[in-house]
């Protein structure tokens, strides 16, 4: 409790001794994968736009679908990964050589 030190950091020294956290991390990795996949504020913002737009086509909702990050997006396909990896050579270079840009 945090009215009695001594008692909370008594708790924490028995907590650690004791491997809580290694017990359950395989938890606190789920917990957190949760947040990230699905309660986070881009899947959240994914799911709204989607049933809205649902709503207003009349189709059934895609709340399956999430909005991935860059990193998630280029994992999620190894074509995307080089293409991305490319994309960004030529705009280095561009950016290096501007004897190589486009008129």
């Amino acid at each position: 409790r945090l009215d009695d030190p001594a008692a909370a950091a008594r708790l924490m020294r028995d907590a650690i001794r004791d491997g809580e956290y290694e017990r359950r991390l395989p938890a606190i990795r789920a917990a957190r994968r949760l947040v990230l996949e699905r309660y986070g504020l881009f899947p959240t913002l994914s799911d709204i736009v989607a049933r809205r737009h649902d709503a207003l086509a009349g189709a059934p909702s895609r709340a399956h679908e999430v909005v991935l990050s860059r990193r998630a997006w280029r994992g999620s396909r190894p074509s995307r990964a080089l293409s991305y990896a490319l994309e960004s050579a030529v705009c280095a270079a561009r950016r290096r050589f501007p004897s190589l840009r486009p008129d």
